[in-house]
């Protein structure tokens, strides 16, 4: 179904209806999906949203699927000699970053949305000048107990009016969750020195079928889910020079990305992941790992020559990777 819904990435009004009553992160909340025939985003009307969504959800983190984990690394991270190295074979979010940084000199660097803040620490290792935001006080308390003073607690608009300036602006998986995407990438272009680079990643939309209709944090936690048409006209929208990242050589060590690849060819519709009061929704199905099943887990994820094997094969035939990771830089 058409509607004249405008799409914040590009402008545009050509937009359809691509799913309604979709379930929300908390329960008895539904929403309707838009997508953008211009630029292919996905995205969803953010009105009357729960603004503190993110500090219940930090101050409850142990318990949320999939936040927990971030609470895990920042545990985990100190122990490590390279921290970045460590980051890299978790996540592929952070291969990228990796990646990326050892190409770069050592210089300024603001990462947005750093969430308990052990990306700024694995940063401020690699010997890089680096502040980390957050708009969640809960989160940079944390990152100050656990890190030092590497962060504060500014949005982009405080940092302009200081007229601050970065040679890097670095945002992992932040993108996808604010109101307005356009003014946060341009927010970005301003604080960037003349020279200077911005490194984002967010969910890929183009690693799924083309009609999928949410295949990543379920809304509002995400608002927009973008490929790389979406970053594209960013780019050109502000006159910056674009390219993505390649995954052609990771070897995670807890992932079969050709098992994930095939897992993300079919949708399926998710459950709530909270209930009403911030605890982890009793009707979401959980995967129990016994039996026939738990061996075959094991095979595919967990041991090392079939996983080595499938990511090898992966690497070779398929060059999408879950995450769509994207340098910029000033024409």
């Amino acid at each position: 179904m058409i509607q004249e819904i405008q799409c914040k990435v590009c402008g545009s009004t050509n937009t359809t209806i691509k799913g309604e009553k979709y379930p929300g992160y908390v329960e008895k909340t539904l929403y309707t999906i838009y997508g953008c025939q211009k630029c292919g985003t996905n995205f969803i009307i953010d009105e009357n949203i729960d603004k503190s969504i993110y500090e219940k959800i930090y101050s409850s983190s142990l318990e949320i699927e999939g936040y927990d984990k971030y609470h895990s690394q920042s545990e985990k991270i100190k122990s490590y000699v390279n921290p970045l190295k460590f980051l890299a074979l978790e996540s592929s979010i952070y291969y990228s970053v990796y990646n990326f940084v050892k190409q770069q000199p050592k210089c300024s660097v603001l990462e947005i949305g750093c969430g308990y803040g052990y990306l700024t620490y694995a940063l401020a290792k690699e010997g890089f000048d680096v502040t980390g935001i957050d708009i969640s006080e809960n989160a940079i308390r944390s990152a100050k107990e656990n890190f030092g003073n590497h962060y504060s607690n500014d949005s982009l608009i405080e940092l302009a009016n200081r007229n601050a300036k970065y040679d890097l602006i670095i945002s992992t998986e932040v993108i996808e969750h604010v109101d307005e995407p356009d003014e946060f990438f341009r927010a970005c272009v301003l604080l960037l020195k003349p020279n200077g680079k911005i490194f984002l990643t967010t969910p890929n939309k183009d690693f799924c079928k083309p009609d999928a209709i949410w295949y990543t944090d379920l809304p509002p936690i995400h608002k927009f889910w973008f490929g790389k048409k979406s970053f594209k006209v960013l780019a050109e929208k502000y006159e910056m020079n674009f390219h993505t990242a390649p995954f052609s050589g990771y070897f995670p060590k807890n992932d079969n990305r050709l098992v994930r690849y095939l897992r993300f060819q079919k949708e399926v519709i998710q459950e709530h992941v909270v209930d009403v009061n911030f605890k982890p929704f009793p009707g979401r199905k959980k995967i129990e790992e016994k039996g026939l099943r738990g061996v075959i887990k094991y095979l595919l994820l967990r041991f090392p020559v079939t996983r080595f094997v499938s990511n090898l094969v992966y690497n070779m035939t398929i060059e999408k990777d879950a995450t769509l990771a994207a340098v910029f830089w000033k024409k």
